[in-house]
């Protein structure tokens, strides 16, 4: 019932993704590529009956936009805005929120900007508090639905679409290093009424970590999480050597997991897995991400949160390229190789950038691309994590960047790429 009740009262998902190619939300091209896909199994299994009510739901949001017509044009030429965002989704959350933000302080002309979501809808309750001085946030249901047609037209709103790492000319990565140069700072969120020093030293008495020691934590999904994707998913056996040489140097290393995260077992009592599943583990899990010394993480969830946090990221198993919130010069990246199986060898940047593989690398993609995705070994891991830790520099990251047209938004990240990466892969800039 939980889950009808936010299914009905959820926004519009501001970006939408037709199977092929993610675009801007547009009810026609639902319409279209609903019929398009449309086959005997997607009829016998429900899943056009379920496209059939999201077109129902969004037909009647139109309506009320009509309805509602006149106050959206006065709303127009006001200084406010309301935000349309995706707030279930951690790693979206944080990257559509603080990116926003950031993009209206850099406008001449500033928005007054009002965040009307209800608390059922976000995954993050702390989150919006740390910009309370940059939004006017509203968690009252009843005005949710009073604004929510404001909330949906593109003439009242703001989304992410200009900064959807997705998008081909997506913006995110130029907005976060403009923001860089006009305040010499990466990190605009505000956690000093929310973080406690205390709060993080009685947090290590109850879970035993060891307070002398310097935390790793790691994110990583594996294989059982995805149930089998190809892209995101990955063997979490590549980072035993990783950890193992971690807890040989006297860190502590903390592994965030779901309920169906593989274990890993260390006959180490500096080695914890703790499990993230509400609201209290996720305020567990960012006090103790503040206090690490690294996070290792994957391509999605958490890896978002470098954007708020002052602590250095390295985001492995990295795939498609553009997708890369990593924003900081402490930060680091190592890819996924794709390996053309027509081609019979690793694709490099040009064959990357000719095939789209830098924006789409779903299951329909790679099957008519014809190739497939390389998980990072885990000397490529362990490699990647000394040149973070001990902040190993060669000039192979400029190169591989200079073969990025100007409208790529990973050629504008402040970020590196691992240095012993490109070095173990110089064919990608062949």
């Amino acid at each position: 019932m939980k889950n009808i009740f936010f299914k009905i009262f959820k926004p519009i998902n501001p970006i939408d993704f037709d199977g092929r190619k993610i675009h801007k939300h547009n009810l026609l091209n639902k319409i279209i590529y609903t019929i398009r896909d449309t086959n005997s199994e997607k009829i016998y299994n429900g899943w056009l009956l379920a496209r059939l009510m999201i077109i129902l739901k969004e037909f009647i949001i139109v309506i009320l936009m009509f309805l509602y017509s006149p106050l959206i044009f006065i709303c127009y030429f006001t200084k406010y805005r309301f935000l349309h965002i995706n707030s279930w989704q951690i790693g979206a959350y944080v990257q559509t929120l603080d990116t926003i933000i950031k993009s209206n302080l850099l406008r001449k002309k500033k928005y007054k900007i009002i965040y009307t979501y209800p608390k059922f809808l976000k995954c993050n309750l702390f989150l919006s508090n740390f910009y309370k001085q940059h939004l006017i946030i509203i968690e009252n249901f009843l005005l949710y639905i009073l604004f929510y047609p404001l909330n949906i037209s593109r003439f009242t709103s703001i989304n992410n679409w200009k900064y959807e790492t997705i998008n081909p000319n997506s913006e995110f990565n130029q907005i976060h290093s403009n923001y860089y140069e006009k305040y010499n700072n990466f990190i605009l969120a505000d956690d000093k009424n929310f973080f406690s020093e205390k709060i993080f030293l009685d947090l290590c008495d109850k879970l035993k970590i060891d307070k002398e020691k310097k935390i790793i934590s790691i994110h990583q999904k594996d294989d059982k999480f995805y149930y089998g994707s190809l892209s995101r998913a990955s063997k979490i056996e590549n980072l035993k050597k990783t950890i193992n040489y971690l807890l040989d140097n006297n860190y502590f290393v903390i592994r965030f997991i779901s309920k169906v995260s593989e274990k890993m077992e260390f006959n180490n009592k500096s080695y914890l897995e703790l499990l993230i599943s509400n609201e209290k583990d996720k305020i567990n899990q960012y006090f103790i991400l503040k206090k690490s010394k690294l996070v290792i993480c994957h391509q999605g969830g958490i890896h978002s949160y470098n954007q708020i946090l002052d602590v250095p990221f390295l985001q492995i198993n990295s795939v498609p390229i553009n997708i890369n919130p990593t924003i900081k010069e402490k930060d680091m990246v190592i890819l996924k190789k794709i390996y053309s199986k027509k081609n019979n060898r690793k694709l490099n940047i040009k064959d990357i950038l000719e095939n789209n593989l830098h924006l789409y690398t779903d299951n329909r993609t790679l099957k008519e691309k014809e190739v497939e995705l390389i998980d990072n070994d885990e000397e490529e891991i362990f490699d990647a994590m000394i040149d973070i830790l001990y902040k190993k520099e060669n000039n192979l990251g400029e190169k591989f960047k200079s073969h990025f047209p100007d409208n790529i938004s990973f050629k504008h990240s402040r970020s590196k790429l691992s240095p012993s990466f490109l070095e173990k892969n110089k064919y990608l800039i062949s």
